[in-house]
């Protein structure tokens, strides 16, 4: 079933009938909670100046349509039991990761965010709201390994578009280990993947791409409706579940659009609650074989064997299985595969690793940068970029995971050093350094997003409080937990004094500069 284009009448089933990501357990559930209310548009066009709605002319009739900013509010991972796998997979209770089959996805958003439509790419139309208004698009990517060191994209055409790339355009790079390969700015998406700050180094294994990039075709709907309205549950279909591109060019393992690509048609379930007005994106996928099966609703299937088309089933283990073996060089045409290479580099960790280490769900590690599509094809761009996640703060400019005076000074040396010279595009010594081409260029000391990196970002550090350590607002007892939860965990960011190490005389700092207060 397809709506009609350029329809989109009110159809609702009422009237038919962290700021840090910190995962929480409940069983095996692990949720990433996302600040809310945090979604602000970032556009990737050179002029910044790409419209939204209500000037999309395919809707001349509807002139006060607005256009819902998607905005995450948390990822779960949930080892999953489904009661009728092969029929309702999204009805079911959580297991114990420990012999799970399957696995949900959960992407919780503010709001009412219907699918995505085509962005123009691949010989499709652009169409981005034939489904409504507010289409999702973007990618979550989850490092099913907890090592920063495989995975990742396998050219530049994907790393620039993904959550390494584009943290800084919200005026703060991510915290730990993979703060060093986020891109301060847009001339870092030009560096080979030899030098930092690597950004096709990513640790995504697995993805879920909203891109805008092949076709989604509605499955069900709840209601006749030809846009996805408030209330609504659908369930689409496409290749929002793919494999890390950076491991193509090591298999040959078919499942997929190609040789090694491992991006199935997969379905995915949107529904929209009226009384929380929040829309869930759900996935249930395949840990394993017997996963598959139960989906499929038939026996198990072989796994494959590098390019042996035994099996039409995908699962976690079956891909991870295929990158051990191509590690461990029992694929035939691995030994081609330069040592020098980036696929090389993302592949050989997995020689030392199993299956069953890859389907704990209890290890999964996602990060996601979403947006919304321009009214109209913008030149340049395809993406209005409005949330990023997790551990990224606005202001935290050196990616050690607190916002402060060092963040600060940051800026000001580089307005001092780069005023009126290279970099600064109206080449005047004004007091601030002027963004050529913004938004196709951005930087991360461009605090508030305006294209100009100058009083207005150091204005921004004027109220910080080091004491407020969880970033609310206020100070309260959870912030005196929150810090010794880092504290005992060695964090970095527990380096309250910044003398390089965590020690005891942090615990006292901190505690002095909270009985003060902000």
């Amino acid at each position: 079933m397809r709506p009609r284009r350029g329809y989109l009448g009110v159809c609702t089933t009422a009237l038919l009938s962290v700021l840090v990501a910190v995962p929480s357990l409940a069983g095996d559930t692990r949720e990433f909670e996302d600040s809310d209310h945090d979604a602000i548009p970032r556009r990737t066009d050179p002029c910044n100046c790409g419209q939204m709605l209500p000037d999309l002319i395919n809707f001349p009739n509807l002139p006060n349509a607005r256009q819902r900013l998607p905005d995450v509010k948390a990822v779960n991972i949930t080892a999953w039991e489904a009661a009728s796998p092969d029929t309702d997979p999204y009805t079911g209770w959580e297991v114990s990761h420990n012999g799970a089959h399957l696995v949900r996805i959960d992407i919780r958003l503010e709001g009412l965010i219907n699918p995505p439509g085509t962005l123009g790419l691949n010989g499709l139309p652009y169409e981005p709201f034939v489904f409504g208004t507010n289409p999702l698009y973007g990618f979550i990517e989850i490092d099913v390994d907890n090592d920063k060191d495989t995975g990742g994209d396998s050219s530049d055409g994907d790393a620039p578009l993904h959550f390494l790339a584009n943290a800084a355009r919200f005026g703060g790079l991510p915290s730990g280990p993979i703060s060093v390969r986020a891109a301060q700015g847009s001339s870092d998406l030009f560096e080979s993947w030899t030098h930092p700050p690597q950004i096709q180094l990513s640790g995504a294994d697995w993805i879920m791409p909203f891109c805008g990039c092949f076709a989604t075709n509605v499955v069900s709907q709840s209601t006749p409706c030809a846009t996805f309205g408030p209330g609504a549950t659908w369930v689409v279909e496409g290749r929002f579940f793919q494999r890390s591109s950076g491991y193509s060019a090591a298999s040959l393992m078919l499942g997929g659009s190609g040789p090694g690509r491992y991006d199935p048609m997969v379905r995915l379930r949107f529904k929209h609650r009226i009384d929380e007005d929040e829309t869930t994106v759900s996935l249930v996928y395949p840990l394993d074989q017997v996963g598959a099966a139960l989906l499929a609703g038939r026996t198990a299937q072989q796994a494959q064997a590098f390019d042996q088309n035994v099996s039409n089933d995908t699962s976690i283990a079956e891909g991870v299985a295929d990158l051990i073996n191509a590690a461990q060089r029992q694929l035939p045409y691995v030994s081609a595969i330069p040592q020098n290479s980036l696929q090389f580099a993302i592949m050989n960790r997995w020689a030392s690793k199993s299956p069953a280490a890859a389907v704990d769900i209890t290890r999964w590690r996602p990060t996601f940068i979403v947006g919304t599509a321009y009214s109209t094809p913008p030149p340049d761009g395809f993406i209005i970029w409005t949330d990023v996640g997790f551990g990224v703060l606005k202001g935290d400019v050196n990616g050690d995971g607190v916002v402060d005076e060092l963040d600060r000074a940051a800026i000001v040396a580089l307005i001092a050093e780069k005023d009126g010279g290279i970099g600064d595009a109206d080449g005047a010594i004004d007091g601030r350094i002027t963004l050529g081409g913004f938004g196709s260029s951005y930087s991360v000391f461009d605090i508030d997003g305006d294209g100009f990196i100058g009083p207005l970002d150091v204005a921004f550090y004027d109220h910080i409080c080091a004491a407020d350590f969880n970033h609310s607002g206020t100070l309260s007892a959870q912030d005196i937990f929150d810090f010794l939860s880092a504290w005992f965990d060695a964090s970095p960011i527990a380096d309250f004094n910044h003398s390089g190490t965590v020690s005891v005389q942090d615990i006292f700092d901190f505690l002095a500069a909270w009985f003060t207060g902000c």
